[in-house]
Order: structure tokens, then sequence, then C-alpha cells
């Protein structure tokens, strides 16, 4: 009896010093503060199933509690099946390489500004994120920002004026999408962008879009996957190889033939550039919207000193478009250069020359690339 005591408490002491994330059933379907008529319950289970979100170590899933923004960026990367980079490396200066949430934001950012991101830019992760800004992030990374909508009737909300011009649309295809419906309070209705999000609102929100679109929510599982760092160092692999192959009277043309890259990264489609006085004026063909059963994610603008077959992710990129149609990109003198482990230069610098190319990128790591271009920017 004794012995069994002992082997008892043992046990009680070994799992009281284990971390709370390794013994916490994160992946379970009931919680202890969501009833069965709870309003969001079905919601709540479905995300939890698809490994979208997750409750907390103490059994409860806390579906009052406002989203901030690192959280935010977590539930968009998983839920879209955004492209995650488990090396991501940060853009902003208060979000550490290290930090659990780097690789999701990095991964989600695209969505959650506009334009370029400028240096020093704080991204603020405990930061609770306004209604507005969570409905405009979730429609533009579901890819249904250019929609039809139907059935204006963002007219019908009291607070429609307090919308910031650049998110009216977002909420206009949200309405007509089902995805959010409001609040009622006195017979009139309201939208309440500038408040904050629960976790059971943002949960609800996520599954309507499933419900009521095509798009598909959760994590798209392969048997077979390797880790996006392998990518990394097959391409560094590959490209070893055809350095050893190029010769040096050619190196500085336009590349037009290449083999295939483990990143699916094979000339596709064309790109040219006009040299201008205030820069370089790039231009690229359309590419279709889906490539082996992946959507189109955006196009990236890459650029190297030294590599004459520059790719992403390995070698970074100086732009992002998220639009299929947007053709055009034009590089100025002292324009940043993200900040990747592949990258060799930080800003375009005047009468430098550099490698340039296009990437296509598609969901789940596919790509297809452009012709790559050898010319320097005046």
């Amino acid at each position: 009896m004794k012995k069994l005591c002992s082997y008892a408490l043992s046990l009680i002491l070994i799992f009281s010093i284990l971390p709370s994330s390794l013994y916490a059933d994160h992946g379970r379907k009931h919680f202890s503060d969501i009833p069965n008529e709870h309003w969001a319950k079905t919601a709540i289970e479905k995300l939890v199933s698809k490994e979208v979100i997750n409750g907390f170590p103490d059994g409860t899933f806390k579906p009052n509690k406002k989203i901030n923004k690192a959280e935010l960026a977590k539930i968009l990367a998983t839920a879209l099946n955004l492209e995650i980079d488990e090396n991501a490396k940060s853009s902003f200066i208060d979000v550490a390489d290290d930090n659990w949430a780097c690789k999701y934001i990095e991964a989600s950012k695209i969505y959650l500004y506009d334009g370029e991101i400028p240096e020093n830019t704080k991204f603020n992760p405990k930061e609770v994120v306004y209604r507005e800004h969570i409905i405009k992030a979730l429609i533009k990374a579901s890819k249904l920002d250019s929609c039809n909508i139907k059935n204006p009737r963002l007219k019908d909300f009291c607070d429609k004026d307090h919308i910031s011009e650049h998110s009216r649309k977002s909420f206009e295809i949200a309405i007509d999408k089902n995805i959010i419906r409001g609040y009622k309070i006195d017979s009139k209705k309201y939208l309440k962008p500038k408040e904050g999000v629960t976790r059971a609102e943002l949960a609800k929100m996520i599954i309507n879009v499933e419900d009521n679109t095509e798009v598909k929510i959760g994590r798209k599982h392969k048997k077979d996957k390797k880790p996006h760092v392998d990518v990394d160092k097959d391409n560094e692999k590959h490209k070893d190889n055809q350095h050893n192959n190029h010769n040096n009277d050619n190196k500085h043309n336009s590349h037009n033939n290449h083999n295939e890259h483990d990143n699916n990264a094979i000339q596709e489609f064309n790109f040219s550039i006009d040299n201008t006085s205030t820069g370089l004026d790039l231009t690229w063909d359309k590419v279709p919207s889906s490539k082996d059963g992946f959507e189109f994610r955006f196009y990236k603008v890459v650029a190297s000193l030294n590599e004459p077959n520059p790719v992403y992710p390995t070698n970074g990129y100086a732009a992002y478009y998220t639009d299929i149609n947007e053709l055009n990109h034009h590089i100025s003198v002292g324009d940043n250069y993200t900040k990747r482990e592949k990258a060799d230069f930080k800003k375009f610098e005047e009468n430098q020359k550099y490698y340039i190319r296009i990437t296509a990128v598609y969901a789940d790591h596919h790509y297809t690339n452009s012709n790559v271009i050898y010319t320097t920017i005046k």
C-alpha cells in the first residue's frame, strides 16, 4: 500500500512540474464555460475540431475575451490555410523572431496592413482589434474582397457612419454574405465597428464564411509534407548545381530556361523592366487563378545582388500584391528590401545591378516564376 501511494505521489509531482501546454486538452470540444445553449457553441466546436482555435489549460474557452492582434493573426493563418514559414523573421520591432506568434503574424500581415510596412513599425500584438479591422482582414484573406454585392444593406445600420471609408466595402460584403448580422438594440440595428470582438464572435464569423461561401476553413494535412525549412535547403542544393553549370558569358543575361526547383519555381510567365528617370517600372503577365488545385495568394517581387536565380521565399522580396490583376510595380532608389536570412541587401542603391524576377505564390507552398532580368537602377 505504501509503495502504491508513493508511486501515485510521484506521478502527481511529475505532472505538477510539466508545462501546462503539454497536458492541457487544447483540442477538447467541450468547455466548462460553454453550456449547451450557448449561441456560438456549434461554431466553437467546429473550429476546435478543425484545429483553428483552442481552449485554455483550465478547461475553459473564455468566449467573452476580446481578440488581440497576435491571436487574430494565428486564427487567420490557420483558418484560411495561409502560407506559414516556420523560420519566419519578424518585420516588427516589438515582435521577436522566437515569439510564438511571429510566424502567424508574418503569414497574416498582408491582410492586416495596406501596402508596404515601414521600417521600425510596431505590431502591438496584445492590442485589442476593432471589429472593422477584423472584418476587413477576414474578407481580404478569404479572397472575398472582389465579390459583387447583390443587396447593399449597410444603410440599415444606425452606426454605419462610424465605419472608416476603407472598411465600408468589407462590411457590405460581410453583411451580404451573412458573415455578420449586427446587433439589434431597441428595434435598431448596429455594427459596433469601433469595438473589440470576442473569441465567440470571431468563431461564429469564421464558420459563417465557410457556411455561406465556397471558402474552406481549416488546415490541410498532407502525409509526406516536408517542413518549410527543408524547401529552402533543397533550393540551395539545387542552385549550387545550377551555378556549377552556368557559363560566365551568359551570367548577366535574362534567364529564360531553368530546371524545376523543389518549390516548383520554374518559369511559366514573362515580365519586363523599363528603366526610367525615377527608377525601374516592372510589368508582368497575369497568372492563372489556380495551379494544380491550389489558389493564387500573391505576387512577390524578388531581387538579389549576387544570386542569378533568386527565388521566394529563400531570397526574400521587395513587394507583394494580393490582387491577381495587379501587374505592375515601381522600384526607386532607397526602397527597402525585406530582412530575410538569404537576402543580400537591405535597400536598392543607385547604379547598383540586381537580379530581379516575379514569383507567383499559390496556397500550400506552390510557386511559379517569371524570367530573371539583370539590370541597374538609376
